[in-house]
């Protein structure tokens, strides 16, 4: 009873720990171990399979959008939407396609190789920009506006995995792995500094910035900032996005590399504690480089946003802001080789395994994941269940704490018939409510799978073995009373 005690305590201590947390993605998969797919998040996980081989191109494919500022019914109710923001926040697009995966086991050591197209798109923008939005400046006089960026990074990813099982300590089943992993730059963009301070002169009311910015592209062709004869700055770079092609996406002049790595240590036989890093790595872009710094100190008069945005008439003022906006910025372009990184997350897990003799497998899981970007920790915690029914039905549940909302349901299916096998997984089906979500995010995909592994189906007759001991032991303590 005093052991149940503690571990509902923990429990609750994490919650609460972790109660501001955010910015969840695949936490519901990460405890699906009848799919392969899980191994993307933790190259250790437990492999049902000898042997799967993804469908081409439908074996994964990820989809998620979240928001950390405000929800839709932020904007919509009468309080100022800004009561929402942080002093920093994101919005986060991605787009995941498995192209190629399979895998096979080999005595107690699983080999993988998957290859896969990764785009993602990042906006961060500062609680104080969403104030002088709303507010203005009359009484935000000093804003601090760093850290504004927009990030777009597209390349492919050609991973080779390894696992190995079985390995003893102190009695206890450790398993390690990881994969290495070569990536192919294909398009990006990086605010690498972003440095923005804003004052309003008390009596003047003219505005005063100082920047110091820093953005990276790497694109088709390179990105051009130039001055026409009335002295009008820009470019018409609608060629460096209309003429991409399909050979464009097979391209090897941004050459990367990162590695994943992954154990998971069974401390008790119903009891299983995981760990992973995931993308810890880099892309050195050399094609079609452009840099853009902007280093500037400068005053310029002020216009009353309010009128301006609020009525269709009077634009004369905003636009005379606009070109003296250009007019004093001086922007610095170059053309050099960068390296940018990509966002490693950090998992950290625990399970709890329950067999029966009807052949139901349920486990019950804590995880939190850590996403690391522009020196920032994004955290999340989920619990989750998470069912095996027979050999053709697997079900999984998950609550999450993320993006400073505290609605999310995430559930996940796999449905196999002989060797095919369908499976579907959403971290937030309350995503339909779209007025309080502020995340929506799906992945689904086909596998072939063939033969069970032998360890795994061990695992569960010993566990149903030594439940029914157990039970005997209990019959014949009562008995002697």
């Amino acid at each position: 009873m005093k052991q149940n005690i503690y571990k509902i305590a923990i429990i609750s201590l994490l919650f609460f720990c972790f109660a501001e947390s955010f910015a969840q993605r695949n936490n519901t998969l990460y405890f699906m171990k009848d799919m392969p797919q899980s191994m993307l998040v933790n190259p250790t996980v437990e492999r049902k399979y000898n042997i799967f081989i993804g469908f081409p191109v439908l074996n994964s494919v990820y989809f998620n959008a979240d928001n950390t500022g405000f929800s839709f019914n932020n904007l919509l109710k009468d309080a100022s939407p800004i009561e929402s923001l942080h002093e920093l926040d994101f919005f986060d697009t991605d787009l995941d396609i498995g192209l190629i995966n399979f895998g096979f086991r080999v005595k107690d050591m699983y080999f993988s190789m998957d290859l896969n197209l990764k785009n993602s798109i990042q906006i961060s923008y500062p609680g104080d920009f969403g104030k002088f939005l709303w507010e203005g400046n009359q009484n935000n006089r000093n804003l601090n506006l760093d850290n504004f960026g927009f990030d777009v990074n597209i390349y492919n990813e050609l991973a080779f995995g390894f696992a190995k099982d079985s390995i003893d300590i102190y009695g206890r089943n450790l398993k390690i792995g990881g994969k290495a992993k070569i990536l192919f730059g294909i398009l990006n963009i990086e605010t690498k500094k972003s440095e923005i301070a804003f004052k309003t002169d008390e009596r003047t009311a003219f505005w005063n910035f100082e920047t110091d910015i820093l953005v990276n592209t790497s694109t088709i062709k390179p990105l051009t900032v130039e001055e026409d004869e009335y002295g009008n700055r820009g470019g018409d770079n609608s060629e460096t996005f209309n003429n991409i092609g399909a050979g464009d996406f097979s391209a090897t002049d941004n050459l990367g590399f990162a590695f994943d790595l992954g154990a998971s240590y069974q401390i008790k036989d119903d009891v299983l504690l995981s760990a992973s890093l995931i993308d810890f790595g880099f892309i050195n872009w050399t094609s079609g480089v452009s840099n853009f710094e902007i280093k500037n100190n400068f005053e310029i008069k002020g216009v009353n946003l309010s009128n301006e945005i609020n009525t269709s008439v009077n634009t004369d003022a905003f636009q005379e802001f606009l070109d003296t906006l250009e007019s004093v910025s001086e922007i610095k372009e170059t053309n050099n080789s960068y390296v940018a990184f990509l966002s490693p997350k950090i998992y950290l897990g625990a399970t709890y395994n329950l067999v029966n003799e009807n052949n139901a497998n349920i486990d019950f899981g804590v995880l939190t994941r850590t996403k690391i970007e522009k020196q920032h920790f994004r955290t999340s915690l989920s619990l989750s269940a998470n069912m095996l029914f027979a050999k053709f039905l697997s079900f999984s549940t998950s609550y999450s704490l993320m993006n400073y909302n505290y609605s999310n349901l995430g559930i996940g299916i796999g449905i196999r018939a002989s060797v095919f096998q369908f499976y579907f997984i959403t971290d937030n089906v309350l995503a339909v409510s779209y007025k309080q979500t502020r995340n929506v995010g799906m992945r689904f995909g086909f596998n072939l799978v063939f033969g069970n592994s032998k360890n795994y189906n061990k695992k569960k007759k010993n566990i149903i073995i030594e439940d029914k001991l157990k039970e005997d032991k209990l019959r014949e303590d009562t008995d002697l009373y």
